[in-house]
């Protein structure tokens, strides 16, 4: 089974009940960043007819982007970083199962992203500062999505902070990216058919047994 379709990169056992379940999970992941992409790209092309009207190349507040579910795409933003990077990084075990091999995976496939789920995303940067400045800390929580000629974009804001001796300190990580130009990048790589097929399954193998546990919180 090929799961990297660039790189040609293949499942390396499928015969472990547990690697049919990481599958499954690659499948329900691929579905919903699909779904993502395709709301954010509505929304995308909704902001480009707008910005048309008057020639706008960039809008921050109000303008091309008055209209448009600014909160949702703020968090879409975010739950598409941290699905595909989980996505990414499920398949570098997949195919390698060598934890060297799937951190320079991720960073080589998706480093904008890598950066933003790191500094945004999975945590915001002031909350859990590590090598960050204090330009990196402030504008970890600005999640403002953005319209810059022609994409929304997250993580493309941040603020310029002066430090005591007056020298203009701007953020060391760059953080901007594009959901829908990523996703078309990353499809011909993962999806040229499309997303996975979904559905909910647990493989039994003959002669296995396997015990689960559902807990839950009244």
């Amino acid at each position: 089974m090929i799961l990297d379709h660039v790189e040609k990169l293949r499942l390396i056992a499928d015969d472990e009940d547990y690697l049919f379940d990481a599958q499954m999970t690659l499948s329900r992941i691929s579905q919903g960043l699909f779904w993502l992409y395709d709301s954010v790209a509505a929304a995308e092309r909704q902001a480009r007819i707008e910005a048309r009207k008057d020639n706008t190349l960039i809008g921050v507040v109000d303008g091309v982007l008055k209209g448009l579910p600014t909160d949702w795409l703020s968090c879409a933003f975010q739950w598409y970083a941290v699905s595909l990077y989980n996505y990414i990084r499920l398949t570098g075990w997949l195919v390698s199962k060598d934890t060297k091999f799937i951190n320079g995976y991720v960073k080589r496939v998706i480093p904008r992203v890598t950066s933003y789920r790191h500094k945004v995303a999975a945590h915001f940067a002031i909350t859990s500062p590590r090598c960050d400045n204090e330009a990196d800390m402030i504008s970890s929580v600005m999640t403002n999505i953005v319209y810059a000629h022609g994409y929304l974009r997250a993580g493309a804001m941040s603020e310029v902070i002066t430090d005591a001796m007056g020298n203009e300190v701007e953020v060391s990580t760059k953080t901007s990216w594009s959901l829908t130009k990523v996703h078309n990048q990353l499809t011909p790589r993962f999806w040229p058919d499309g997303p996975m097929k979904a559905y909910l399954s647990i493989k039994l193998s003959e002669g296995a047994t396997r015990k689960f546990k559902i807990d839950w919180e009244d």
